[in-house]
């Protein structure tokens, strides 16, 4: 069974820190407005957010556009008691502990210096007051909100399949994120797409929420997929200094990660990342007959084993039919002993029964299979057809899981047009 909880990681970041954090009065001048460099629709019921530019005019079109939904989202998570019993345990611990421990670079840094100011230009009437706070949104706020899924955990699950268990033979991927019922969090999704973020980096897409920079559900121009799970059986981290928000070095791994290379572009990038949190990170990419079109990056803080990060293959499953499948919940299988999970177990019977055996894998039994494993606080679920640059988003919708509402059919190809 699937078990959400918070960390222990939070406890530990505000040991010993200080109320560091205070607020004083200070005169600002009026925002100056810049050109938006984005656009904000809805197709078929699904918000999409597109930016392009620098870091700055990325970040500003973000803060601008959904300054709104920022300020509600923030409020509606400080409000609620599932995430803090006492929501100035945010000024007192969690601000401090974040600038403590974790470390962004310059050019996210300016992304989420432009998102405020964004922000700031499109509520000049309406100010930034954070009612949960009592006070004004400040960037710290911002930067903090980044590390969000380093210290209140999710579940998730996802499959890939390809060659004789799929129609065609291409590469099909599933994945459900699942998290707590925190106001605000199912209504506020939406899909985050970054045209051109700069040499050597690709456009990508994610499905995220207002104010996040990173990547938890993505899928980049060339057909490479990664999503995020949390792992219940990692190693505390081995070493001191600063460790990047998961959802950062997602983010860099989905913008460097040609297709032909992905492998080789993820393991640098996690192994570059130190990670507070234990993570599966897996990868899925157009299958052309290569041995691995799929990859579970199993990623903890233990930087003397494997440098962090140790690869599980299909293969390692040791099972016929999964040969060419690979299943992916809350617990790392190669890098330490598997623990039980109800949702594996399914998965696995799902795949492995005599009628999976012979039924080729599409979208309709692709989401068969998410619906299979779908708990209450699934938020979204996304079938990515890696070959054809395809993806089907569904959404909780009240007290519907995401696997079970309609989806969203999307072509990259026509959200990487502006």
């Amino acid at each position: 069974m699937m078990t959400i909880r918070k960390s222990r990681s939070l406890a530990k970041m505000a040991t010993g820190l200080a109320l560091l954090t205070s607020f004083c009065s200070v005169t600002v001048a009026d925002p100056v407005v810049h050109q938006i460099s984005g656009k904000l629709e809805t197709v078929d019921g699904l918000r999409i957010l597109r930016v392009w530019g620098d870091d700055f005019q990325r970040g500003y079109a973000h803060g601008y556009l959904l300054a709104d939904d920022i300020l509600a989202l923030l409020n509606g998570v400080l409000s609620s008691r599932t995430v803090l019993p006492d929501p100035a345990a945010w000024d007192q611990r969690i601000l401090p502990a974040a600038a403590e421990r974790f470390a962004l670079t310059d050019r996210q840094t300016a992304e989420l210096e432009a998102m405020f100011q964004g922000i700031r230009a499109a509520r000049a009437e309406k100010g930034l007051r954070i009612d949960a706070l009592g006070r004004d949104l400040s960037r710290a706020d911002l930067e903090a909100m980044n590390s969000f899924a380093d210290w209140i955990r999710m579940g998730c699950s996802s499959f890939s399949a390809w060659g004789t268990l799929t129609e065609n033979g291409e590469t099909v991927t599933g994945r459900n994120l699942d998290y707590f019922a925190i106001p605000g969090l199912p209504s506020s999704q939406l899909m985050i797409v970054h045209l051109q973020p700069g040499p050597g980096r690709l456009s990508w897409l994610t499905m995220a929420w207002p104010g996040l920079i990173g990547a938890y559900t993505a899928m980049n121009e060339e057909g490479v997929t990664l999503s995020m799970h949390d792992s219940t059986n990692g190693a505390a981290p081995s070493g001191k200094g600063k460790f990047v928000p998961r959802s950062i070095a997602l983010r860099e791994a989905v913008e460097q990660a040609r297709a032909a290379a992905a492998t080789d572009v993820v393991t640098r990038v996690l192994r570059d990342a130190p990670t507070l949190t234990a993570s599966n990170f897996h990868l899925s990419v157009p299958f052309r007959g290569q041995a691995d079109p799929a990859i579970v990056f199993e990623y903890d803080g233990d930087r003397d084993r494997d440098a962090g990060v140790t690869l599980r293959r299909a293969a390692d499953a040791n099972h016929p039919i999964l040969m060419q499948a690979l299943l992916c919940t809350n617990h790392f299988r190669t890098r330490a002993t598997s623990t039980p999970c109800d949702r594996y177990d399914t998965f696995h019977r799902h795949f492995t029964t005599p009628r999976a055996a012979t039924e080729k894998i599409g979208v309709a039994e692709a989401r068969d299979a998410m619906k299979a494993v779908a708990v209450a606080g699934t938020l979204h679920t996304v079938i990515f057809l890696p070959n054809r640059g395809e993806l089907y988003v569904s959404l909780a919708n009240g007290p519907r899981n995401a696997a079970e509402t309609q989806p969203v059919h999307l072509r990259i190809s026509d959200l990487l047009r502006h």
